[in-house]
């Protein structure tokens, strides 16, 4: 599978776009894929940042003055309908030996126009990353990691019904440091404290946070301001701490993990960094340092996640301080921040898009006895046990005489779905008699709602027909109100038929009838 990724990075755009979509290929490298960056010259070393984790890119030469820009990067106006064409014939002419399947776009300026024009020209499917919801996407896959009761509805009139929209922090694209194996341990006093404002941080949110802590809260233990070299700010933020003691600047970290884990406190901005944070369970003070970010900071809020201003406060160092002063002494407080943001994010956003993404590369092997415990893992997860016919809870010793019995007879296939080494499923097919199976599955609960079960299906299907009779016929029972099991049978050619699902793989011209 051969994936581009389109995005841009500058000291107005930051460094959140880049830091994302290289944690996503990185997956997808893990994965077999093969990824290939295109990015604009601009005031951020694209080249180097990307080469750094030795992913190929490709660089568009620097555009015209963007005097038309909006703070997030997205040009408005009659404007846009010349650079968007001339973005989409520059990235197809890039792109032309490449071949990319699939191409990722995170870019606020790049709409469906440009979707649909790259799309056709390359024969390629389109997901795109984004968070603002104000403009047509013409889509394959939508990645919108921040909070809403329905990403559905929020995209609604922007996507069609055909894009599969990933919403909420189970989809936040972070690297594999923040997968469980670094954790902020909770303390009750606040010994030190991280700032983090974003990479390039235009506007010096750093400063603030910095006298906010010493001036109005008070603060007199260690402060760690993490940054970039492309902070335009960095020499001032170097002065700041040669004023005040037990003050560190410290640039160009390889990822955050290690740096949100180790401070008691985190006052940073609201952009992507915020879910690094939660995924650690730092207690944070999040502030606004852009629009888009507003509606996410407030939600999280409102849900105990993270402390922040009073709406429509200004990030002021007197407002700040004050907010500061309070979480520092509110031991409980942020001890609930901690165990509330800790829920949200579980870090395998990027798993599951890159495994979204690569859907069709979904194989099946023969199940082995090691695999038991796996299998009894997802079959005794709520949402799998709501949909079976058995819907108690399988006790661990009953399951393990059951694998047995199932392994040992020529009757039955227990296959285990996995793309590139990574199990996503079981399907199963029990022999009624020589000419007609029963078949059933279900996913690993971690990976629902990203297409992988028709996939499986058919691989499944393929697998058991290249050892069975020339005409074989399957059956499935799906429980009544099991609205996604039975869009998987329609969409895998099955059709209704008194009361269950029927299918007949057949070598021969047709594909439908028989009986068992």
């Amino acid at each position: 599978m051969k994936i581009a990724v389109r995005v841009d990075a500058s000291c107005k755009i930051g460094l959140g776009h880049i830091v994302r979509c290289l944690s996503l290929a990185e997956e997808l490298r893990s994965l077999g894929a093969k990824v290939l960056f295109v990015a604009r010259s601009l005031d951020v070393d694209m080249g180097r940042i990307v080469s750094a984790q030795k992913f190929p890119i490709c660089i568009l030469p620097a555009a015209e003055a963007e005097s038309g820009s909006s703070p997030t990067g997205r040009i408005r106006g009659e404007e846009n309908d010349r650079r968007w064409q001339i973005d989409a014939d520059e990235t197809v002419d890039v792109l032309a030996s490449f071949g990319p399947d699939w191409i990722i776009v995170d870019h606020y300026s790049l709409d469906d126009r440009w979707h649909s024009s790259v799309a056709r020209r390359m024969k390629a499917q389109i997901a795109a990353i984004d968070d603002l919801a104000d403009r047509n996407l013409n889509v394959d896959v939508l990645v919108d990691h921040n909070i809403c009761v329905n990403h559905r509805e929020r995209y609604a009139g922007f996507v069609a019904d055909r894009t599969r929209v990933l919403g909420g922090p189970r989809f936040a694209l972070l690297g594999t440091a923040f997968r469980g194996s670094v954790a902020y341990r909770f303390n009750d006093s606040v010994r030190s404290i991280g700032i983090f404002m974003g990479g390039t941080d235009a506007d010096d949110f750093s400063s603030v946070a910095v006298r906010a802590c010493r001036e109005i809260a008070g603060f007199k233990g260690s402060i760690e301001v993490a940054t970039t070299r492309y902070n335009p700010n960095l020499l001032n933020l170097r002065r700041m701490a040669m004023i005040w003691p037990l003050t560190r600047i410290i640039e160009d970290l390889p990822d955050l993990a290690d740096f949100f884990s180790r401070h008691d406190m985190q006052v940073g901005a609201g952009g992507g960094a915020t879910w690094e944070r939660a995924a650690v369970g730092a207690p944070s003070l999040l502030l606004i340092a852009a629009e888009n970010q507003r509606e996410s900071v407030y939600a999280l809020a409102a849900l105990g996640a993270v402390g922040s201003l009073e709406k429509n406060r200004q990030c002021s160092v007197s407002n700040v301080g004050e907010a500061i002063g309070r979480l520092i002494a509110n031991s409980a407080f942020r001890r609930k921040l901690s165990d509330s943001s800790k829920i949200l994010v579980d870090g395998f956003g990027t798993r599951r898009v890159a495994l979204c993404l690569l859907k069709d590369k979904v194989r099946v092997r023969s199940a082995e006895y090691r695999d038991a415990d796996m299998i009894l893992g997802w079959r005794n997860h709520s949402s799998v046990r709501s949909v079976s016919r058995e819907s108690m809870r399988i006790d661990a010793k009953a399951h393990a005489r059951w694998m047995k019995t199932v392994l040992a007879d020529t009757g039955r296939q227990l296959l285990i779905g996995h793309v590139a080494g990574v199990d996503v499923g079981v399907i199963r097919f029990d022999a009624l008699s020589a000419q007609c199976m029963e078949v059933s599955l279900y996913l690993d609960p971690n990976f629902q709602g990203l297409g992988l079960g028709p996939a499986m299906l058919r691989a499944g299907e393929a697998h058991v027909s290249s050892s069975g009779p020339a005409r074989l016929q399957l059956v499935a029972t799906v429980l009544e109100g099991n609205a996604p099991s039975r869009r998987l049978f329609e969409s895998n050619d099955y059709s209704y038929v008194n009361g269950r699902w029927e299918k007949t793989l057949n070598s021969s011209a047709e594909n439908q009838g028989g009986s068992c």
